[in-house]
This record gives C-alpha cells, sequence and structure tokens, in this order.
C-alpha cells in the first residue's frame, strides 16, 4: 500500500490525505473581494502506524530522512495509487511496551508534497 522510493514500507493503520490549496499572493482588493496569485495545489499526507517492531521504525526513519522522496499511496482522488515527490515534515514515536525485551513502537508522520 506505501512504498518510499520505491521500497515496499508497512501499512499505516491511518493515512489521512489533505489537498492545500498554495497561493504565492493573497490580498485585498479596494473593493473589499479576495485577489489571490494562484500557485497549484498539494497534498499533505498525516500517517500513523501502530505496533511497529523496531526494525520496522527505523527503516520507516531512515527512509524518510533524505531531503526529498518519492512516496506511493493510494490517492482517494484519483481512486488509484498515485507518486508524490515530498518531505517529512514532522516525525514522532511513542513506545507502547515491551514484547519479549524488544520496543513495541508507535509512530506518527506528515508528509507535504513538494
Amino acid at each position: 500500500m506505501l512504498k518510499i522510493d520505491g521500497q515496499a514500507m508497512p501499512s499505516p493503520g491511518a493515512l489521512e490525505v489533505s489537498l492545500e490549496d498554495i497561493s504565492a499572493a493573497a490580498e485585498r482588493s479596494a473593493a473589499g473581494g479576495a485577489v489571490r496569485d494562484y500557485a497549484g495545489a498539494k497534498r499533505r499526507l498525516k500517517l500513523r502506524w501502530p505496533a511497529l517492531t523496531a526494525g520496522q521504525l527505523s527503516a520507516l526513519l531512515q527512509a524518510v530522512d533524505a531531503c526529498f522522496f518519492d512516496a506511493e499511496y493510494p490517492d482517494p482522488v484519483t481512486g488509484a495509487a498515485a507518486t508524490v515527490r515530498c518531505w517529512c515534515a514532522a516525525r514522532s514515536t511513542e513506545m507502547m511496551f515491551m514484547r519479549g525485551g524488544a520496543p513495541v513502537w508507535n509512530c506518527e508522520m506528515e508528509w507535504m508534497e513538494r
């Protein structure tokens, strides 16, 4: 379901896709109407993974460590897999418990299309 730079990653437990309009400038005219220089629409992906092993978490964190990466995900607009060039805007991890002496992690990330 999810690939980073062509490599399969653990499927997230939740994926939220936001479509965000980008404006180079937005102002009000003398008549009070909105005027904006529309630059395009970009996707923001919010992902959550429950119960990752240390190896899975490490692979995810290393895959998004580059300045930019290609992410393939199921896109709700097209109804098919889409690939976007993006960067990891935020990442957080939380150790939930130990299983057999090994930590089990939750992870959340936010990716923004370039």
